[in-house]
């Protein structure tokens, strides 16, 4: 668990300086999770919310890059 909120805790700067602070607040409670050692069942959905917001937003980013061609 360690790892999973040492990995949370290093995306969030990331998360909240493009505007994903949904994602922020997501990638925090993990992090709290992680090291407090509760809630441990609902990080792996709290993974799968961040890879689809982060899914959403490459291709969002891909679509733009494209355009601008």
């Amino acid at each position: 668990w360690e790892r999973v909120r040492y990995i949370a805790h290093k995306i969030k700067p990331s998360l909240s300086y493009i505007g994903m602070k949904d994602m922020h607040q997501v990638a925090l409670t993990m992090e709290q999770n992680a090291k407090n050692g509760s809630n441990l069942d609902a990080i792996p959905e709290m993974v799968v919310k961040l890879d689809k917001a982060c899914s959403l937003a490459f291709a969002e980013l891909a679509t733009e890059l494209n355009s601008q061609v």
